[in-house]
């Protein structure tokens, strides 16, 4: 699993969102609508992805940000030509 991806989880006195990887909860909310917002904004900066748990710990939603509209934007560009100095 992508160590860029968060899961958000049932436990820890709440609604977790975990890192991929870590034993521990980067953070826990009340709610799950909190800690999917939260974790959502972490995997967009980090270009991972998100998994959103149900609360028997199966999968319910995979979400991927692994690329931005600017980084397609810049890939869709021609490349620069090699200029050769005069002379």
């Amino acid at each position: 699993m992508d160590e860029k991806s968060q899961h958000v989880v049932k436990g820890d006195g709440g609604w977790a969102v975990r890192k991929a990887g870590n034993q521990r909860a980067t953070r826990i909310f009340d709610s799950q609508e909190d800690a999917i917002d939260w974790a959502r904004r972490a995997a967009q900066a980090q270009q991972g992805e998100l998994y959103i748990h149900r609360g028997d710990g199966r999968i319910l939603e995979k979400r991927s940000y692994s690329t931005s509209d600017k980084t397609q934007e810049r890939r869709k560009c021609s490349p620069l030509k090699e200029v050769k100095p005069k002379g």
